[in-house]
C-alpha cells in the first residue's frame, strides 16, 4: 500500500531570504501513488508556473509521520532487522537522489526536465517541468491503432534520440512503454523518466 501523500498546501524547499523563511513549492493536489513514491502537482514561487515533484517513499520500508509529514524508516523489535532495514532504505533513498542529480543533466526537447533536487522531511524530492498536453500514449487507444508507419515513425524516432540522450548520462530507462511518453499540445513526444 502506497504512503499517505502530503496534503494540499504543504510548502516544500524553504529557505531563507533575509530574515523571512520562503519555500519555492506549493502542493496543488496529489497525482498518483506508488510503490516507491508518491507524484504532486505544484506551483513553482521561482517560475511563477506549474510543476511535477516525485517523493521518495518506498512503501516496503518506511511510512510517514502524519503530525510532521516526515518519513520513517520502519522499525521492529528486533535491532538486528532494524539496521538492516535502515541500511536498505538509506541505499535505496541515495539511489533516488542520484537518478534524479543524474537526469539533471539530460537537456533534450524529448526527455521531461528535471528542475531541482532536494532532501528534506526525511526522504528525496525532485521537481520536473509540467507537460501540457494529452493524457500518456496508450496501447488500447483506437487513433493510435489505426496509426501507420508513416504517421509513427517520426514519433519513434524522435523518441529513440531522447532514449540515446538519457544512456549519455549513465541512466537506463527500464521501463519504455506509451504510458511513459505523453505527446504535448503540439503534438511532439516527450519521454518520462523516473528515478526508480
Amino acid at each position: 500500500m502506497p504512503i499517505q501523500s502530503l496534503p494540499e498546501g504543504t510548502e516544500l524547499f524553504s529557505y531563507r531570504r533575509g530574515d523571512q523563511e520562503e519555500s519555492r513549492f506549493k502542493v496543488i493536489e496529489s497525482a498518483g501513488s506508488g510503490t516507491f513514491g508518491n507524484t504532486y502537482n505544484a506551483k513553482d514561487a521561482m517560475f511563477g508556473d506549474i510543476c511535477v515533484i516525485k517523493e521518495f517513499a518506498f512503501a516496503e520500508l518506511c511510512s510517514r509521520n502524519t503530525m510532521t509529514g516526515v518519513i520513517v524508516p520502519y522499525e521492529g523489535n528486533n535491532s538486528q532487522h532494524n539496521r538492516k532495514r535502515l541500511k536498505l532504505f538509506t541505499k535505496w533513498l541515495d539511489r533516488f537522489e542520484l537518478e534524479a542529480r543524474n537526469l539533471l543533466k539530460v537537456y533534450h526537447t524529448n526527455v521531461i526536465s528535471v528542475r531541482l533536487v532536494w532532501r528534506e522531511r526525511g526522504t528525496a524530492f525532485y521537481a520536473m517541468n509540467y507537460i501540457d498536453g494529452k493524457e500518456p500514449l496508450s496501447p488500447t487507444d483506437k487513433d493510435w491503432q489505426a496509426k501507420t508507419w508513416l504517421e509513427v515513425e517520426p514519433i519513434a524516432f524522435e523518441l529513440l534520440d531522447a532514449l540515446e540522450a538519457v544512456h549519455d548520462v549513465g541512466l537506463i530507462h527500464g521501463d519504455i512503454k506509451p504510458e511513459n511518453v505523453l505527446l504535448t499540445s503540439k503534438g511532439k513526444p516527450v519521454l518520462i523518466v523516473r528515478a526508480l
